[in-house]
């Protein structure tokens, strides 16, 4: 005589759930789709959003722009015989619309930190950004020819990547995460990076591991002493080192 085990509903919805959650694999934050077989995560993080602000947006300056405009109408309002009553309301309007521009520059650099991923696998370079329309950039390792950094004082820093691509990559399309200025050959960015050191040797043994100890020799030590090396040291990168 057999004995027929009946479980409880809860018990059969929980063992289902539990075959479904181990049958699908998961979508790791901040990635569009699980990651194939074999790729692993070696580091994920999103930018500082105050680095953002300052950085990206350029808030100080903006600050100081609007400053130097508010003096100036005063001292013209002065100049023209309207006195403080006219100077300070000449300096004001200039203030509120100084004030609303970085406070929604600094609203859009919260906005951008935060659905924004930085991801590095063993295989490539994920960057998952857009505040309206989400999108994902991969970057493998074979491409990537080398890596740099800038460090910042509060401890964040930028990575930048340089990529051999036969297709010219979109300036506009990785905005903000792009080194500044770069419009003939665009460089990725992974910008205001936390414990940016960390990241730089991670992507730095990666790249030596996929392109051999020879092809990584240059990126790796920056013995290179041509054109790009120069721009390079002109604007404070330094090469990432594993």
């Amino acid at each position: 005589m057999s004995i027929a085990i009946v479980k409880k509903p809860e018990e059969a919805l929980a063992a289902s759930a539990r075959e479904a959650s181990e049958a699908e694999p998961v979508t790791p934050r901040g990635l569009p789709a699980p990651l194939p077989k074999g790729e692993t995560m070696l580091w994920q993080g999103q930018p500082s959003w105050r680095g953002m602000a300052r950085r990206a947006m350029h808030l100080r300056g903006l600050s100081l722009y609007f400053g130097v405009l508010a003096v100036v109408a005063a001292a013209d309002a002065l100049a023209s015989g309207g006195g403080p009553l006219a100077a300070v309301l000449g300096a004001t309007w200039l203030l509120v619309i100084g004030a609303a521009a970085i406070g929604l520059l600094s609203l859009y650099a919260w906005l951008s930190a935060r659905s924004t991923f930085f991801t590095v696998t063993n295989e490539r370079v994920i960057l998952s950004f857009g505040v309206a329309l989400p999108m994902s950039v991969n970057v493998p390792f074979k491409l990537v020819e080398n890596v740099a950094i800038k460090r910042w004082p509060n401890g964040t820093g930028d990575v930048v990547l340089t990529v051999k691509s036969e297709r010219r990559l979109s300036y506009v399309l990785f905005w903000p995460y792009v080194r500044p200025w770069r419009f003939s050959k665009v460089e990725p960015m992974l910008r205001c990076v936390p414990d940016v050191e960390r990241v730089a040797a991670i992507l730095a043994e990666r790249l030596t591991a996929i392109h051999g100890e020879n092809a990584a020799a240059e990126p790796a030590t920056a013995r290179g002493t041509g054109r790009r090396d120069g721009e390079r040291r002109a604007s404070g990168l330094e090469p990432a080192t594993a």
